[in-house]
């Protein structure tokens, strides 16, 4: 796991807020973390989608410390999926 991870893209240095990474170094969920007062919302998740372009993760999650939304990317299927429990790290 790693926090506060730079990143570039788009010609532009960003930077992830939690970064889970499997066994073999290759990241499987991104966190986005938002303070409390800060309410998730599209633009939320248009910026973790973003970030992930670079990590190619299959878990994404926002939060804000009060609400927590899990989406769980299906490649096969070409689209995403709200999961209702953040899934077990072995099963990612």
């Amino acid at each position: 796991m790693r926090t506060e991870n730079g990143l570039k893209l788009y010609n532009t240095v960003k930077r992830s807020d939690i970064v889970i990474y499997n066994k073999n170094a290759e990241a499987v969920a991104l966190v986005e973390c938002k303070a409390p007062e800060v309410r998730i919302s599209q633009s939320t998740f248009d910026q973790i989608a973003r970030y992930n372009i670079h990590f190619n993760a299959r878990i994404l999650m926002v939060t804000n410390g009060i609400d927590t939304y899990c989406v769980k990317i299906c490649k096969e299927r070409g689209g995403y999926e709200f999961v209702q429990d953040i899934p077990d790290y072995k099963d990612i």
